[in-house]
């Protein structure tokens, strides 16, 4: 199985924020980094949000479907 193309950035849809997610964040809280869920798992930990739409937001914004 080929491995992952780390590291992985992503932008908040919403402010620009950014945040970067290396093999060692994926080691430290995945059972197996190579896994296409160790960076998403990763965002979740650190409470970036990513919709299934494609669209990512931080922990500061709220994306705008969820606002009242």
């Amino acid at each position: 199985m080929p491995e992952l193309s780390y590291p992985f950035t992503y932008e908040c849809n919403s402010c620009g924020a950014e945040t970067r997610v290396t093999r060692a964040d994926a080691r430290d809280r995945h059972p197996n980094p190579e896994s296409l869920d160790a960076p998403k798992n990763v965002l979740q930990k650190r409470g970036w949000m990513q919709l299934p739409i494609g669209r990512t937001y931080c922990p500061w914004c709220t994306p705008p479907e969820m606002k009242d």
